[in-house]
């Protein structure tokens, strides 16, 4: 169990937190001492990484959030402000590559997948910057393909559109000290 670390006593929420690079996010964070948040539609494996992490001495919680729900949001910051009265860290990982050639993208795909790359951040950074009084970070996981651009358009579309919001972000929250960035693994 780390007790000091380069996050020790930061309040960090992890989206997409209960698999793969979420979760890893999550177990990174907690070994640098964060008390993290992890949030998902995964609830099986969530609970399951949190009650993990617990048990080796992490501070390490589970809740059930949807990105694309402002009552989710809504729920997870007042229990945020009513546990911490502040976050100090957002971390948008909650994503999908939804593939499709743009002739035949399927309409209801396009849809969802802005819908959960990013309209979930900019649903998080509403939801959470009124707990980013003392400043704060917020890390937009994107993807090479908003730089480079892909054959997937709605994947491809949908992560330049999150580097678009990501720089606004930076724009509008930096003065607040609240430093913005994208990742684009």
């Amino acid at each position: 169990m780390t007790t000091g670390g380069r996050c020790a006593g930061k309040i960090v929420v992890v989206t997409g937190g209960a698999r793969g690079q979420g979760a890893a996010e999550v177990e990174d964070l907690a070994r640098e001492g964060a008390s993290v948040y992890a949030v998902d539609l995964l609830d099986e494996e969530g609970r399951a990484l949190a009650d993990r992490l617990t048990e080796e001495g992490y501070d390490v919680a589970y809740g059930h959030l949807d990105v694309t729900d402002p009552a989710d949001w809504e729920a997870l910051a007042a229990e945020l402000s009513a546990r911490h009265g502040r976050v100090d860290a957002l971390i948008n990982n909650a994503g999908v590559a939804s593939r499709g050639r743009l002739p035949y993208v399927d309409l209801d795909v396009w849809h969802r997948t802005f819908e959960i790359n990013v309209t979930g951040p900019l649903l998080g950074i509403q939801a959470l910057v009124p707990l980013m009084t003392q400043g704060g970070s917020i890390v937009n996981i994107c993807s090479v393909a908003a730089i480079s651009g892909h054959v997937a358009a709605p994947y491809t579309a949908s992560k330049w559109a999150l580097r678009g919001l990501t720089r606004t972000a930076s724009l509008e929250l930096g003065p607040k000290g609240i430093r913005v960035n994208a990742v684009m693994p």
